[in-house]
């Protein structure tokens, strides 16, 4: 009896170790995890909020998801009727007739929508998009993004190593923007943070890459045609190395720098420093409920082993 106690007690304890942190709930695997706020904010200072809890505003890849996050809402926000998802279009990454299309902040493929109908933006027209808890569709935000929303984020099962910058459970990388302004202090920069600057190894990489550099020109990999894993050069034309002594990216899209750009005058090439990246690896966080069960059993394992001791006394005894 102990010993079939001692084994659900270790069975409780594994599923507890799969527990989604305080104040989060499970998605439909135990690996995801989501956060229901319970203030309001824009779409912007939403997705700060959900970078500082460790993740990202929310992506939906399937109707279950929808309709999973939709149940939920009704239970958390039922003073309200909408809530921020995380996807907009302000970090375009395809665009089709000066349309720049929506994508989702944290890198997930946009291969699920449920728009109401009317929804999409119009020629340079950017925006964010909220869904509606009664109906589960989703609308339009094109009021740059200041209106007030509650919002859903997600965020990863466990403490996340990111000290500084944003954690992509995409990938387990996060990436911030480095100090310095050559591409020789931005690599140190990067390396005395215990990371390095930003290489590209798959499309994945370079959308995420994209999205935290919108808006800037930066150097971002190092200078070897070994470390350029994934080939998106500008207009399809690579660089002669070694005179190339720095990839700079260009929206999606890569140039060539050599020393004049990356060093001795890069202020021409990009405004900025550059983008570091760590590898970074989620472990999993003890709850209360499994420090009991750890307690109860160490409890049952001091039981069985007197138990044990007392029999091979008794045998003793016997002889």
């Amino acid at each position: 009896m102990l010993t079939y106690l001692l084994l659900a007690a270790i069975f409780l304890l594994h599923q507890e170790s799969l527990a989604c942190p305080e104040g989060t709930i499970e998605g439909l695997t135990p690996d995801v995890c989501y956060f229901f706020s319970i203030d309001k904010l824009d779409w912007l200072g939403s997705e700060d909020k959900c970078i500082f809890y460790g993740g990202h505003l929310a992506s939906v890849g399937s109707a279950f998801e929808n309709n999973f996050l939709q149940t939920q809402a009704k239970k958390a926000f039922s003073d309200d009727v909408t809530f921020y998802l995380g996807g907009s279009n302000f970090y375009p990454l395809e665009e089709f007739n000066d349309i720049d299309q929506w994508n989702w902040i944290d890198g997930a493929p946009f291969s699920y929508q449920n728009f109401a109908p009317g929804q999409q933006p119009g020629k340079h027209q950017l925006g964010v998009f909220y869904a509606n808890i009664q109906s589960g569709q989703w609308y339009s935000d094109f009021n740059f993004t200041e209106t007030p929303r509650y919002y859903v984020c997600r965020v990863p099962n466990g403490k996340v190593d990111c000290d500084q910058g944003a954690y992509y459970y995409l990938n387990n990388k996060c990436y911030w923007i480095a100090s310095g302004v050559t591409f020789s202090k931005t690599t140190k920069s990067c390396q005395n943070n215990s990371a390095n600057l930003a290489s590209i190894h798959s499309d994945l990489d370079n959308t995420l890459v994209t999205q935290v550099t919108t808006g800037l020109d930066l150097s971002v990999a190092t200078s070897t045609a070994q470390a350029i894993v994934r080939n998106n050069w500008k207009e399809g034309v690579e660089p002669s190395f070694p005179e190339t002594m720095c990839v700079i990216m260009e929206g999606e899209y890569w140039t060539g720098g050599d020393e004049f750009l990356c060093e001795i005058f890069p202020t021409v090439s990009f405004n900025n420093a550059g983008i570091c990246e760590k590898a970074v690896q989620v472990t999993p966080v003890k709850h209360v409920s499994e420090m009991r069960q750890e307690k109860k059993l160490r409890i049952m394992r001091e039981g069985l082993r007197r138990r044990h001791e007392k029999k091979i006394v008794t045998k003793k005894g016997q002889i």
